[in-house]
């Protein structure tokens, strides 16, 4: 070997992060590269000539013994000992051996040493880790799911398991869809794409309200969230589902409460004030015949004076119509429907028809509330802005949804610009939250403005 190559090879040794050490057939050192000498606190000139078998503990002595036979025999030799320091302390080392050839002869053993006592320690911190985040994952109060790509199911924690109802090895394995009840699942699916790999990150970073659907059939509204995660060149997702249940029942009760304040104002109006206001204009009525009688000039005066009060009295009497909703209470949504399309058309002069399809009814007083309320607003939406020629209303349900949807012919609007309309659209959109059902605004193909509210029949916290 020439000396360049002779030098080259010592560089490249001393370059090497492991432990290099090689010895003679009888297991002194005689050479060392830097690695190894910090290894065990030694510099080069303490470590030459020394023997091997001193460089570990009294219980691996006999175990290295096996190491030199094997090398002189030939043999690779691999295990895991605990070397000695030049201080007494033991260290965990990983050790590798070969037989050494020079020209063609034996002429020692070449040994590489790895210190594992750092990566025993950062594999135990790992396990912990891995333990800690285990427990957090399994511990929280929300749903987490992960899945690929493809929107299958990887892993889910307890929490999940318990709100939908499925076992571990039901949901593992499975889409996310499986979680999500109509019409929310086909919406997510369209906007994954119908292809046979669909790209889930399109609906990563984004925090939406849906249906949740439980094995048993319920639903419930949910608020998801979808993370993005890469890992070692692998993309997956992370899906945090919350329960919103308890928010919507809350929110319900409000409502409900602000519901039963207008019925009381309604009923005050009409028993109270218009009972007060009719009996104050039969007083100027009479007031005014006796003074036409007697010829006084003031007669005309009060007389429109009783006219004046019989318009505030049929105004209270409407306002009270509103607030207290007795057709609903009475006669059932499709009734209080019917009422005000034709109450609308009489009022406006804008066609107003209601299709009752298949007899639909709703009998929950609160849902069908809010419902009425939703066509209320969406009627007077298209009469203030899209001026329409022609309003269209429909109610229909199955055993699982029922449907609202308002269409009129007029101007429309730009849905990018739906929020410039004002808050009706707002309340609207909340009152389909509180039912748990979805809200959308479309423009249709024939050039329809529609509004549709979808609300499921089996919806677990409207009850």
């Amino acid at each position: 070997m020439s000396l360049l190559t002779y030098t080259s090879y010592k560089k490249i040794i001393e370059c090497i992060q492991h432990g290099v050490i090689i010895t003679d057939l009888n297991g002194h050192i005689t050479y060392s590269n830097s690695a190894s000498q910090k290894i065990f606190g030694y510099n080069r000139k303490q470590l030459r000539g020394k023997n091997i078998r001193s460089l570990y503990g009294d219980e691996d002595v006999s175990a290295f013994k096996y190491v030199v036979l094997s090398c002189l025999r030939g043999e690779s030799v691999r295990g895991k000992w605990h070397g000695l320091k030049s201080d007494g302390r033991k260290v965990w080392l990983d050790v590798r051996a070969n037989i050494l050839f020079n020209n063609s002869h034996k002429s020692g053993c070449v040994i590489s040493l790895v210190e594992i006592e750092k990566h025993i320690k950062t594999e135990n911190k790992l396990k912990r880790n891995e333990a800690l985040a285990h427990t957090i994952f399994n511990a929280s109060s929300d749903a987490i799911i992960t899945f690929d790509e493809s929107g299958t199911i990887l892993k889910s924690n307890f929490r999940a398991e318990d709100l939908f109802g499925y076992r571990k090895e039901e949901i593992e394995g499975e889409s996310f869809l499986l979680l999500l009840s109509f019409p929310f699942s086909d919406q997510i699916e369209e906007q994954l794409g119908k292809s046979v790999h669909p790209d889930v990150s399109t609906i990563a970073g984004e925090s939406r309200e849906y249906q949740g659907k439980s094995s048993d059939g319920k639903v419930f509204p949910i608020e998801f969230t979808v993370n993005e995660v890469e890992w070692e060149g692998t993309r997956f997702f992370t899906g945090i589902i919350r329960d919103l249940s308890a928010r919507r029942n809350l929110e319900r009760r409000i409502l409900e409460s602000g519901q039963e304040e207008r019925r009381k104002i309604g009923i005050d109006l009409h028993d109270g004030l218009g009972q007060m206001l009719t009996g104050t204009r039969m007083l100027a009525e009479n007031l005014a015949k006796k003074l036409k009688i007697r010829g006084a000039k003031c007669s005309d005066e009060v007389d429109e004076i009783a006219k004046m009060i019989q318009e505030a009295d049929e105004f209270a009497r409407k306002l009270a119509r509103g607030l207290v909703q007795v057709d609903i209470e009475k006669k059932g949504l499709s009734v209080a429907l019917q009422d005000l399309c034709k109450r609308t058309e009489k009022l406006t002069g804008i066609a107003c028809v209601f299709y009752d399809c298949e007899d639909a009814e709703v009998y929950d007083h609160n849902l069908a509330l809010h419902l009425y309320r939703i066509a209320q607003e969406a009627i007077n939406n298209a009469i203030k802005h899209g001026k329409p020629d022609i309003i269209q209303v429909r109610l229909s349900n199955n055993k699982h949804h029922t449907a609202l949807s308002v269409e009129d012919d007029g101007i429309g609007f730009s849905v990018e610009n739906e929020s410039a309309d004002g808050s009706g659209i707002e309340i609207m959109k909340h009152r389909a939250r509180v039912m748990g059902g979805v809200f959308e605004i479309s423009r249709t193909d024939d050039g329809l403005t529609k509004i549709r509210c979808i609300v499921p029949n089996n919806m677990q916290h409207f009850n």
